[in-house]
C-alpha cells in the first residue's frame, strides 16, 4: 500500500511568493516585471468553455457536465481555499479501500515564513462518501464526501489541523477543469481565462487549477498575489478579492474576441498601449504588444483611476472612436 511519502515531500516544500497601483506607472511597472520573468510556452493560449459570474458565486466554478459515476475518486483534487495552497491525493488500492494525502502551505504575510500541514491513511469506500483512519494518529480520523466533482473533507479534531493550515474544505477534481477563454466580458466585467475582478482565490482556483505559488508580494507591490506558469499569468488580490490580472497572450485572439464583443470606448496611450474603458464598472482592459514576441501581447485588467482620467483630459492618453 502506497501512501504518498515522495509526494509528501516534494508538496510540503513548496514556497509560496510573490511577484509583483492602478495608476499609468502601475500599469507600466506590472507590465515591465512579467516581461522580466517570462518564458515562451508554446501552446499556452488556452481556449475553453467558461462559466458565468453568478455560477462562480453559488457553486464551484466552472462545474463540468458528468455522471456521478464517471467522477471517480482516484486522482489529484485541488483545495478550494483562499488562503491555503493545498491538495488531495487519492490512490484506489480496492473496489473498497483508498490511501490518501491532504497537505497544504500558507506564507505568513508578516515574516514570509511558510507554515504547512499534512495528513494521511486509508479509507474504506461506502456510496459517496468515505470513512478515514489515520496511519499517523488514530484520532485524526474523518470522512469525505463526493457531490459531483467536488469532495468536502471533513477532519473533526481541531488538534489534527495547524492553526495556519487547516486542511478542512472543499477539493475540486483537477482533470474535471477545464480552462475558460481567454477573453469574455459579461455586464461590463472583463474575464480573463473566467477569472473576474472582485473574485476570491477560492473561485480562481476553481477555474483555473492550483497555482504555482500564492501569498504576500515580497516586493509589497500588492497584498496578495498568485502567479501561474500558464500563459505568465499574475494575479493580485485587495481584501482577500482579485484586483489586478496580467499576462502574456496571442495577439490575434484577443483581437478576435475583442472585435465580437466590445463596443465600448477604446483608447491609446503613449507607449502604444490600447486601453478598453467599461465606464458601468470603471475597469479597464490595457494590453501592449510584447517587445520579445510580436504575435503577443502583455495584458492588464485593473480600475480606472485618476491617472487615467486625467490622462484622457490632458490628451496624453487618446480616444480612438
Amino acid at each position: 500500500m502506497k501512501l504518498f511519502m515522495p509526494c509528501l515531500f516534494i508538496f510540503v516544500t513548496i514556497l509560496l511568493a510573490g511577484c509583483t497601483e492602478q495608476s499609468e506607472v502601475k500599469e507600466q511597472q506590472t507590465i515591465q516585471k512579467q516581461e522580466t520573468v517570462k518564458q515562451d510556452k508554446a501552446g499556452s493560449d488556452l481556449e475553453e468553455n467558461s462559466t458565468q459570474d453568478d455560477e462562480k458565486k453559488t457553486k464551484p466554478a466552472n462545474e463540468m457536465e458528468l455522471n456521478e459515476d464517471e467522477v471517480t475518486w482516484e486522482g489529484k483534487w485541488i483545495f478550494l481555499s483562499d488562503d491555503n495552497l493545498g491538495q488531495l491525493l487519492i490512490e484506489q488500492v480496492d473496489d473498497d479501500t483508498i490511501t490518501y494525502l491532504l497537505a497544504g502551505s500558507r506564507m505568513n504575510p508578516v515574516n514570509l515564513s511558510s507554515y504547512g500541514n499534512s495528513l494521511e491513511g486509508t479509507g474504506v469506500i461506502k456510496g459517496n462518501s468515505i470513512e478515514l483512519t489515520s496511519s499517523s494518529n488514530p484520532d485524526c480520523g474523518g470522512s469525505f464526501v463526493k457531490n459531483h466533482d467536488v469532495i468536502t473533507v471533513s477532519i473533526p479534531n481541531g488538534g489534527c489541523h495547524t492553526p495556519q493550515v487547516y486542511l478542512e474544505g472543499d477539493y475540486k477534481k483537477a482533470e474535471s477543469i477545464e480552462i475558460p477563454p481567454l477573453l469574455q466580458i459579461h455586464n461590463g466585467n472583463f474575464q480573463v481565462f473566467g477569472i473576474s475582478m472582485g473574485d476570491t482565490p477560492s473561485i480562481v482556483k476553481g477555474l483555473i487549477g492550483n497555482p504555482e505559488n500564492e501569498g504576500p508580494d515580497e516586493e509589497e507591490f500588492y497584498e496578495w498575489i498568485q502567479t501561474f506558469d500558464m500563459n505568465h499569468l499574475l494575479i493580485s488580490y485587495y481584501s482577500n478579492q482579485v484586483d489586478s490580472i496580467s499576462a502574456v497572450v496571442s495577439k490575434d485572439q484577443l483581437e478576435t474576441a475583442i472585435s465580437d464583443q466590445f463596443n465600448g470606448e477604446k483608447y491609446r496611450g503613449d507607449s502604444e498601449s490600447i486601453y478598453l474603458y467599461n465606464p458601468e464598472n470603471e475597469q479597464l482592459l490595457i494590453y501592449t504588444p510584447s517587445q520579445e514576441d510580436p504575435t503577443k501581447v502583455n495584458i492588464l485588467v485593473t480600475h480606472a483611476d485618476g491617472n487615467f482620467h486625467a490622462g484622457v483630459e490632458n490628451g496624453w492618453i487618446e480616444s480612438q472612436g
